[in-house]
């Protein structure tokens, strides 16, 4: 017969339920004050890694937002309180994907179990879960890095949106092809190429022969200064940067229109 010393005064009750589908088990809560569950076990074998499982998943269960939320606190509590409960249900969902979490508590549960018989659940928690809190919280800074990410590209595509609203538009219809170099050439409504004096609007010739050309940005800045009231868009499929196109179609809503075939000249 193994004993060990459960101390866990919040939640005595839910882990005695928890812990009493083991076969053979015996358990026993201290008389005073209820707070400590006494458990006995016929053996070391497969009953213990039965008592070590219900246990990671009985502190897995009961802690995880609350470990979720002091990570979230002490890395980004100066964030306001509605960015933080977005970084929250994204770590949060990416908590639930993982499979792994309830392996790294048990593996510091055995450990611990090596040396002691008695375990306090929270104090385990608070001074024995460091690989665990180290992968929550890596996967807090990555949600947080994306949610940053996300919410500044949204602002700057508001900022551009509100440009090109406020700005008067040089052309009626612009049309664009990708080239397979990933140039862009622009024509107007009438089927002339425009692309010299749209470029030449932005940047100098002499210098932009000094330089490596980026071709997205130029385009970027082609629709900000011209703001065109209708974009019509060919050879889409051969552009590669498709974050690039998305910009633009949240940028002019609906006023683009993206096609597969080239532009017919005549």
């Amino acid at each position: 017969m193994v004993s060990f010393t459960v101390d866990a005064p919040d939640y005595v009750d839910c882990l005695k339920e928890k812990l009493s589908v083991i076969p053979n088990i015996i358990l026993n809560t201290d008389t005073d004050y209820k707070t400590q569950l006494n458990v006995n076990l016929a053996s070391e074998g497969e009953q213990f890694e039965h008592f070590e499982n219900l246990i990671a998943d009985f502190i897995l269960n009961k802690y995880k937002n609350r470990i979720l939320y002091n990570i979230i606190e002490k890395n980004y509590g100066c964030l306001a309180i509605e960015e933080k409960l977005q970084i929250q249900e994204l770590a949060r969902k990416r908590l639930e994907e993982e499979d792994d979490f309830s392996s790294i508590i048990r593996q510091s549960l055995k450990e611990y179990f090596e040396t002691s018989k008695t375990i306090n659940i929270d104090g385990f928690v608070r001074f024995r879960l460091g690989l665990y809190k180290k992968a929550v919280s890596d996967i807090v800074n990555e949600c947080a890095e994306k949610y940053i990410t996300e919410r500044e590209y949204n602002e700057f595509i508001e900022l551009l949106r509100c440009f090109v609203t406020l700005q008067e538009s040089r052309v009626e219809v612009l049309h664009i092809e990708t080239a397979p170099d990933q140039s862009y050439r622009f024509f107007d409504r009438w089927g002339a190429d425009i692309t010299k004096e749209c470029f030449r609007e932005i940047i100098d010739e002499d210098f932009a022969e000094s330089v490596n050309i980026n071709y997205d940005d130029m385009l970027i800045s082609v629709l900000m200064v011209l703001a065109p009231k209708e974009i019509i868009w060919h050879n889409v499929e051969l552009a590669e940067n498709k974050e690039l196109i998305n910009t633009v179609k949240q940028i002019f809503e609906e006023n683009v229109q993206f096609c597969k075939d080239g532009f017919y000249r005549k």
